[in-house]
Parts: structure tokens; sequence; C-alpha cells
């Protein structure tokens, strides 16, 4: 009898616990935001050999299509799915993508998408490969901003973007 009362105590103890912890509602978190950027590099001459099947999966799928080694440089380089949501259906959206490249120093190279058809939950892919990658070199520090009706929504960057 004693250990059942000591365990409904414990019990009791775990609820009001997790009674008085405060989780977020859905008024308190931003109705647009980035909620994940997924990264991939692509370089046929370091080519990952694991046993992983995730990762032979996203070598053939952006190297899929290449037959011979020029149109495999043309694939060559950086991959980013940017995973963003929204609940404004209607408005104007546009992300935008600033980046370094390995060889140009602090000098900043940008492009922009628009997206037309809008989701509650969204993917945009960016990828800086081909002839950019090749002369300029790897891409060292980014950032990607989601503008919704011309207001930045949500930022995303990487650890060496100042």
């Amino acid at each position: 009898m004693k250990l059942l009362s000591g365990t409904l105590t414990l019990l009791a103890g775990a609820v009001m616990l997790l009674s008085n912890t405060s989780c977020a509602t859905s008024s308190d978190r931003s109705p647009s935001a980035i909620t994940k950027v997924k990264y991939f590099h692509l370089d046929p001459v370091n080519r990952v050999r694991t046993f992983d099947r995730m990762i032979s999966f996203d070598q053939g799928y952006h190297r899929y299509g290449a037959v011979d080694n020029q149109q495999l440089q043309e694939k060559t380089g950086h991959y980013y799915s940017v995973f963003w949501k929204t609940e404004d259906r209607t408005a104007n959206v546009k992300l935008r993508m600033d980046y370094r490249h390995q060889s140009t120093g602090p000098k900043e190279y940008s492009f922009e998408i628009d997206v037309d058809k809008i989701r509650r939950r969204n993917v945009t892919k960016f990828a800086v490969v081909g002839e950019d990658y090749l002369t300029l070199g790897p891409v060292t520090a980014w950032k990607i901003t989601l503008m919704v009706n011309g207001e930045i929504a949500g930022e995303n960057k990487s650890f060496l973007w100042k």
C-alpha cells in the first residue's frame, strides 16, 4: 500500500509540474517564418562513400540526369532547401539569398525568388552551381530572408555570416 501511495504522489507531482510549464500558443508564434534550411554540397571529386542510405540518395538525387563529366560539373555546387510557413496565402512573398564565395572574400552576391503558389507550409530551393561554383569557389557564408508584402518576416543564416 505504501508503494502505491508513493507512486501516486510522484505522479501527482509530475502532473503539477507539467501544468505549470508555459507553452507557446498560436498567438505567440509568428504567422510567417523560416522553419529550417537543409544544405547539401555535391562534390564529385570527393564523393562520400557510406552505408547511410540518406546520404547516398542525396548524392544520386542531385547527380540525376548527368551523363558525362561536363553535365556533372554543371551540377556541382551547393544546394539549399528552405522550409518556411505563412498563414496569409494571398501575400506577396519573396525569398532572398545573400552569400559569399571563398575566392571573393567579403563581396556579397544575392538573388531573389518570387513565390507564386503559396501554401501553409512551403519549400523553396536555391542552388549555387556550375560556373559560379567552379570559378568563384565554394560558398563560405549565407543568409536567407523571407519577405512578406515587402517586410522581413523571417531570417536564417550560417554561422559565419556577420
